[in-house]
């Protein structure tokens, strides 16, 4: 990308630019996730399962991980917010 000569130019760059990050945002989430699906897939079917029940299965436990995900994350942020505070004030 060339270097931008105006503000708009610098603007729609930008623009350009979180557009990209958040496509690649989204596909690897969308990586992790069927990757997710593969070894849970995996682990069901080695404990007896079959596929047609893991398939079955999978909204909700899908549902419980992306759950369990936000979850870690806001406790991560909330730490790290607490944390913060303690080191400073």
């Amino acid at each position: 990308m060339k270097e931008a000569t105006t503000t708009e130019e610098a603007m729609a760059q930008a623009k350009a630019r979180a557009k990209e990050r958040e496509a690649n945002r989204r596909e690897a989430a969308a990586a992790n996730l069927a990757a997710a699906k593969e070894s849970a897939k995996r682990s069901w079917l080695e404990a007896g399962g079959d596929e047609g029940e893991f398939e079955t299965a999978w909204p909700e436990m899908k549902s419980n991980l992306l759950a369990d995900r936000v979850r870690k994350e806001q406790d991560l942020a909330q730490a790290r917010t607490t944390s913060f505070y303690q080191e400073n004030f």
